[in-house]
């Protein structure tokens, strides 16, 4: 992957990958950057039923019933990054960000790589020092 990660040696102590996303927005702020969360994903949504007598539905513990069910996207587009925004000289900025043993997917990596061959910045943080602006 064409996408450096600048990690120095000295690495930080791994961090769970949410408390990663926001040191790193508190880091981006205190350089000058801004640096919003997209999350991304899949979700349902769907219309009431309303019944005039009693129905039986089979359902499990933590089983939801969604009825005429669609599906509902999140996310800037497919393979996004964790954190998106603008450094403090106006360039796009996209941080995904991963555990110590956390793979980016294929669409991330692709996503990054988008990203930077069209003049903006993409980065994989491991660590609030992967956060290196040019």
């Amino acid at each position: 992957m064409g996408i450096p990660n600048t990690a120095t040696a000295a690495r930080d102590i791994s961090l769970a990958e949410i408390d990663l996303v926001k040191q790193l927005q508190i880091r981006a702020s205190e350089l000058g950057h801004r640096l919003w969360r997209n999350n991304s994903g899949v979700g349902w949504a769907g219309g009431q039923v309303r019944v005039s007598e009693p129905t039986m539905v089979f359902m499990r513990p933590g089983d939801v019933l969604v009825r005429q069910a669609r599906a509902l996207h999140a996310g800037l587009a497919p393979g996004s990054s964790d954190l998106i925004g603008l450094t403090a000289q106006g360039r796009f900025i996209a941080v995904e960000c991963k555990s110590e043993r956390g793979r980016a997917t294929e669409g991330q990596e692709n996503f990054l790589e988008t990203v930077h061959r069209l003049g903006g910045l993409g980065i994989l943080a491991r660590v609030v020092a992967d956060l290196v602006v040019p």
